[in-house]
């Protein structure tokens, strides 16, 4: 395998069948929109990662119906998830509680690897190519993040046993500021011990988040961040307390794809 294609859909905030996110936005016909639109693309798609916030309220009534609107994706497609503030990790592991894929699971072209369930949704999938390493930066009942020391632990050793130097991590909230007055209060509260980490082994080229509901490109400990829009409303840009209104602008994805000739690319799919 000398390619590598992730689709990255973030902050889906799936409601209970019937009601709306904010009393204004169907969040779930949003999901269902972008489900379609993934099922008709025409280039191949080796997993499709959420990158947190995935429901709105963290209940097992959304996550079950999110495992219901998951079942239009095209079978050949695994689904891998990502923690973010608003979700809950108990409720989540109750209607996922198999959060690997059978797709994967049964494949000898990748190898799965996790942490203790104590420490959080912390998982790598290594394609060979590169290694896919997500991590949990959610604190239940906060709305900020950060990556705990047995994460941090658990994260050097994969990086220490890479024979890769093209991997790719992702984690819901963005280690590095996004200029949002409202958004930077609930970052990653600890980036630095991150950066420290990264800056050690330096084998990771992309870091992908979700978080601010906007599309962002940034860099982090020398490496490409991407921020991926919302699938259901955008927030401003350069938003501040007093202008904080979800803006009209399209809703989208990240396609993350890697060719060994060129390494990683990110591009921005509009949903239309």
């Amino acid at each position: 395998m000398d390619e590598l294609c992730i689709v990255q859909i973030s902050d889906t905030h799936v409601c209970p069948p019937g009601q709306l996110l904010k009393n204004k936005f169907d969040s779930n016909h949003a999901l269902e929109r972008a489900i379609n639109q993934l099922n008709i693309e025409e280039y191949k798609i080796d997993c499709l990662l959420l990158s947190g916030d995935m429901v709105e309220r963290g209940t097992q009534e959304e996550y079950s119906h999110l495992k219901q609107i998951l079942k239009r994706l095209n079978q050949n497609i695994p689904v891998l998830f990502c923690l973010g503030n608003h979700d809950d990790m108990e409720s989540f592991f109750q209607v996922f509680p198999n959060y690997f894929p059978d797709l994967l699971k049964e494949s000898s072209a990748v190898i799965l690897s996790c942490s203790d369930k104590e420490s959080g949704l912390n998982y790598c999938i290594d394609f060979h190519v590169a290694k896919l390493i997500v991590l949990d930066s959610s604190i239940k009942e906060t709305g900020w993040g950060e990556v705990s020391k047995s994460t941090l632990d658990w994260l050097e050793k994969i990086l220490s046993d890479s024979a890769t130097d093209t991997n790719i991590l992702a984690l819901h909230h963005p280690p590095v500021p996004s200029l949002s007055q409202v958004m930077d209060t609930i970052a990653l509260k600890n980036p630095e011990d991150l950066e420290d980490l990264l800056l050690s082994y330096r084998n990771v080229r992309l870091i992908v988040c979700g978080h601010v509901h906007r599309t962002i490109f940034s860099s982090f400990a020398g490496i490409q961040v991407a921020f991926c829009p919302s699938v259901v409303f955008q927030y401003p840009i350069y938003m501040t307390g007093d202008r904080k209104t979800p803006t009209n602008e399209q809703p989208g994805f990240h396609v993350h794809k890697y060719v060994k000739e060129i390494g990683w690319s990110t591009h921005l799919r509009l949903i239309a």
